[in-house]
């Protein structure tokens, strides 16, 4: 036993007091740690609620010379009361006339929501694509209209199976599971394209052409995804001379709220241009297309 300020220590007391504040400090922490978990989950589930109330509005594209953006087009969409597509504006742009009218299309639904047709005004060209539905608002037919009336080679037909949905016109038959997601393309000038999935991800596209019975692969495009399953980049490879190499390549980068913001292309010049343009005065570019959203 010894003093200190001629007060007696008692260890006991000592230590049930430091075990006292070392249960404060603990219980204290952990309420922090409460806390920020809980503003976490809150934060997580408010960015997807967010995200959802969010439409897109515009896009704007620009091709890329030398690190200089030229504006290309910019594409205006319009929805109704009810948040439903009603009209798509692209215009155009050049340095003369400055932006002009290129295309327009104006979406019609019936009243349970179902798009029953659209309209398509393209520089003075119009045509309208219908939609019918059977009596359980499955999709069975779509086809166009002209100034010649109805385009028969347009017309698409839709048959449902157990597994599958059948989707088959006059240039293609298309095969889609029962969620809409495609599986394989069957077109008129023998080409396949057979669709690939893992954990239900579209994760490679593959482009066959049939000669003499024969399947030649003549192009694989790998999709590629980030932590939250959106696509963040695209890179397709094309045969050339014996070989595969890259045709183009696409990446996208998302905004704050999980939204698509920017798509930059890049296209390899030997499979977008003639030999003659790149040999005279071809300045190799790039695009990039910005996406904007409004709240709804």
């Amino acid at each position: 036993m010894f003093r200190i300020n001629t007060v007696m220590c008692n260890w006991e007391e000592i230590k049930k007091y430091i075990d006292k504040i070392r249960l404060i400090q603990y219980n204290v922490f952990m309420l922090i740690i409460r806390r920020n978990l809980i503003i976490f989950f809150v934060f997580a589930i408010y960015s997807n609620l967010y995200a959802d109330e969010y439409r897109i509005s515009a896009v704007r594209t620009y091709h890329v010379f030398n690190d200089l953006k030229y504006i290309q087009s910019i594409e205006i969409f319009n929805y109704t009361e009810n948040n439903m597509l009603y009209k798509k504006t692209r215009y155009g742009f050049n340095p003369i006339d400055g932006f002009f009218l290129r295309n327009e299309t104006i979406y019609k639904y019936n009243e349970n929501n179902l798009l029953i047709e659209d309209l398509n005004n393209n520089s003075g060209i119009v045509t309208e694509k219908h939609y019918r539905y059977d009596e359980n608002g499955k999709l069975i037919r779509t086809h166009l209209v002209n100034s010649f009336g109805i385009d028969i080679f347009s017309i698409i037909s839709y048959r449902y199976e157990e597994d599958k949905i059948i989707a088959e016109g006059f240039q293609y038959k298309k095969y889609y599971d029962l969620n809409w997601n495609i599986l394989l393309e069957e077109w008129r000038d023998e080409t396949r394209k057979i669709y690939i999935y893992e954990n239900n991800l579209l994760t490679r596209i593959e482009v066959y052409n049939i000669r003499n019975s024969f399947e030649i692969l003549t192009s694989i495009e790998y999709v590629n995804y980030n932590e939250n399953n959106q696509i963040i980049n695209i890179e397709t490879y094309r045969q050339y001379e014996g070989e595969f190499i890259w045709s183009r390549r696409e990446i996208n980068n998302y905004n704050s709220i999980n939204n698509l913001s920017i798509k930059t292309i890049f296209n390899n010049e030997i499979f977008t241009n003639p030999i003659h343009i790149i040999e005279f005065n071809h300045v190799p570019y790039f695009i990039i297309m910005e996406y904007e959203y409004i709240r709804y």
